[in-house]
């Protein structure tokens, strides 16, 4: 992963080999491409518990599926939308610490496109994670027809679903207004975040020597 990460960096802006070629510590501007290029191979040189942590703010990880396809990890609509710049999926699911709610994550992988313009138009196509149970777990029954929420977060080459429902599958009539929809937005925010968040790469020696 290491060897593939510093072939990404040297592609995409040069930042190592331009500080070996001629003996001066790489630009501010070489530094911030190298930047990038970590932060766009994080979905495969991280673990899985770097990933989808094993508590999030309100949540905590149930189970990590592990890769999916996109064109069948996604809800019809979702998939269509993303259908150009989904590269790979990485499923996850999440409760709340009662288990009354639980939440099926998909963390997009975008092929070379910027994830800040697609929020809205997900959320107006009310797209999402197609749901999925995981046996053994509170989230045993997420599959069943309920009522579903969906949040929806950006974060350069990424995009994070988090489609949220109650655990004991209550009927429309039921359900608690907003609390499902709140708790899958702050999810697939913090993930989104936690994917994004700045690092000097300077401090990861495998990528660039400054």
């Amino acid at each position: 992963m290491l060897i593939a990460v510093l072939g990404l960096v040297l592609t995409g802006g040069g930042a190592w080999a331009l500080a070996a070629e001629y003996g001066r510590p790489p630009t501010v501007a070489e530094i911030q491409r190298a930047q990038r290029a970590e932060v766009a191979a994080r979905w495969y040189t991280r673990t899985a518990g770097e990933v989808f942590p094993a508590l999030t703010t309100g949540a905590e990880r149930l189970a990590v599926t592990g890769r999916g396809d996109c064109a069948v990890s996604l809800t019809p609509a979702a998939a269509t939308a993303l259908r150009q710049s989904c590269a790979s999926v990485l499923l996850a699911t999440y409760a709340d610490p009662g288990q009354t709610l639980a939440a099926n994550v998909a963390l997009v992988v975008l092929d070379g496109h910027d994830s800040s313009a697609l929020p809205a138009e997900l959320r107006e196509a009310g797209a999402g994670v197609l749901p999925f149970g995981v046996p053994g777990t509170a989230a045993a029954r997420l599959a069943e027809e309920q009522v579903r929420e969906t949040g929806v977060a950006a974060g350069g080459p990424y995009l994070v679903l988090a489609t949220a429902a109650y655990t004991d599958a209550r009927p429309e009539h039921a359900l608690e207004s907003g609390v499902a929809a709140r708790f899958a937005h702050r999810l697939a925010t913090e993930l989104a975040e936690g994917m994004t968040a700045k690092a000097d790469p300077c401090t990861l020696k495998e990528l660039v020597t400054c």
